[in-house]
């Protein structure tokens, strides 16, 4: 998970439980370091519902800041995990593909 300040917060290709903690410590980061964040899910293959949830924490916390929260790119894997748990909504309004 990389993400330098004004370019696209990229998440790895696999964001499993494992992987939560250190998702949600970078995110925080990244919202410090910039005035709007945006996610780059185009090498998401695999995700998992905790990290689906950091992510709308993450949402929700820009909006609170008055900051953007977008998704340039994602895979149909990443789609999938938030269309199952009934976000496919959210998604749409963070989405700038």
């Amino acid at each position: 998970m990389t993400s330098d300040a004004n370019s696209p917060f990229q998440l790895p290709s696999c964001v499993d439980f494992s992987r939560v903690q250190q998702l949600a410590e970078d995110l925080r980061a990244a919202q410090l370091e910039n005035s709007n964040l945006q996610i780059d899910a185009g090498e998401v293959d695999q995700i998992g519902t905790p990290a689906a949830q950091v992510l709308v924490a993450a949402a929700l916390q820009a909006g609170s800041d008055g900051q953007q929260f977008e998704v340039i790119s994602q895979t149909e894997s990443f789609q999938q995990v938030f269309e199952d748990l009934g976000l496919s909504d959210q998604m749409e309004q963070w989405s700038k593909d």
